[in-house]
């Protein structure tokens, strides 16, 4: 009896001790598993403030921050894509892309034009409309209608002549809405290989508003003594249309085409839609692209105190506050013999420059590569 009770009395001391070291063992990795995700919580709160939504800082007197970080819809912190052109440009598939807009009708004329570093081919269509294309990349699609619409708006917010604000932005038209009229235009440039983005532009252009700012500016460039142009006979509501900008993408990148100086515009690609289709399209710089290597970029926080530093140090009244940062890609280190193309990550910062309060300014924008912070121009 004495020896049975014994065991029983080692074997309760064996399942205790194995109790109490399962509790420690189950201890330990409590505290391993806590301590895995203190560091895990305090590596996405560091990524957080690394890559965050937005940053509000006021950096002086005249130099405020508040801006929206914007990034590409698959993008994973701290990582980038550079990039190389691969695939045919639309100097390449110049004869398909004229068909298209020939609508299977004959070709009227050709005019083939060669530059010390570019050539250019013009295609008259039918007596109203015509289409260039050049090996930089440009496809400038016009009509006579388009050409009457166009002389109407001054969309460049640098100039005290800028209108935009004229024309709504959401309104539909009677004969198609807004959305589908940009459908069929993505869907026209995904059938060209040209890739947008959806963050468009829209300018309304009713008949009414077209008329009044019409007036407006032929008068100023009148006054100005600046050559004019050719007024519109007479407005009507089948001159309705909406007038779109929008930027080419890669991977959900807006791509910035390659820069040649003063005023840049991000938005690459416009077009003008009316109730017959597209009568305008004008692409600056499309360069089919295809990845190269994967790259450790710095954050939008590094990029707005860069730019933040030198405009604090302008002594004037003007103030700039930082509005957005764009995570895009940019074309450098072009080859204009072989019209190929380097393409890096690069951020895009909107500062809005106001001269005073009275002012409402305009916007600028400054680029960085992504990946080094140097200043691109």
């Amino acid at each position: 009896m004495r020896i049975r009770k014994l065991i029983w009395i080692l074997v309760g001391c064996c399942l205790l001790s194995g109790c109490r070291s399962g509790n420690a063992n189950l201890n330990e990795k409590n505290v391993s598993d806590t301590e895995v995700t203190e560091e895990s919580a305090e590596s996405r709160k560091e990524t957080e403030q690394d890559f965050p939504q937005r940053i509000q800082e006021d950096v002086g007197e005249n130099v405020h921050i508040d801006a929206e970080c914007v990034y590409p819809e698959n993008f994973q912190e701290g990582k980038g894509l550079k990039a190389v052109q691969s695939g045919s440009t639309l100097w390449e598939q110049r004869e398909q892309i004229v068909d298209k807009f020939a609508k299977g009708n004959p070709v009227l004329d050709v005019e083939e034009t060669s530059y010390d570093d570019f050539q250019s081919e013009s295609y008259t269509l039918t007596e109203t409309t015509g289409i260039s294309i050049t090996s930089e990349n440009v496809l400038n699609y016009f009509s006579d209608q388009a050409t009457y619409i166009l002389n109407t708006i001054m969309e460049d917010d640098r100039f005290d002549t800028y209108n935009g604000n004229e024309f709504q932005t959401t309104t539909d038209l009677a004969f198609i809405s807004q959305e589908e009229a940009w459908n069929q235009i993505k869907s026209f440039l995904q059938e060209i290989g040209v890739e947008v983005t959806d963050a468009y532009t829209c300018y309304v252009m009713d008949y009414k508003t077209m008329q009044q700012e019409e007036e407006k500016i032929y008068q100023l460039l009148q006054e100005e003594d600046t050559k004019t142009f050719e007024k519109k006979e007479q407005w009507s509501a089948d001159d309705d249309s909406y007038y779109f900008k929008t930027s080419i993408a890669w991977n959900g990148y807006p791509v910035i085409p390659y820069m040649s100086g003063e005023g840049n515009d991000e938005q690459n690609v416009s077009v003008v839609y009316d109730k017959s289709g597209i009568i305008s399209m004008m692409i600056i710089g499309h360069y089919p692209m295809q990845e190269k290597e994967e790259v450790d970029i710095e954050s939008p926080v590094k990029v707005a105190e860069l730019l933040a530093e030198p405009l604090n140090n302008i002594i004037s009244d003007t103030t700039y506050e930082i509005q957005k940062l764009t995570l895009c890609q940019v074309v450098i280190g072009k080859n204009h013999e072989t019209g190929m193309a380097e393409i890096v990550p690069c951020w895009k910062c909107s500062v809005q420059v106001k001269n005073d309060q009275e002012n409402p300014g305009y916007t600028t924008y400054y680029y960085y590569n992504a990946e080094t912070l140097e200043s691109i121009s």
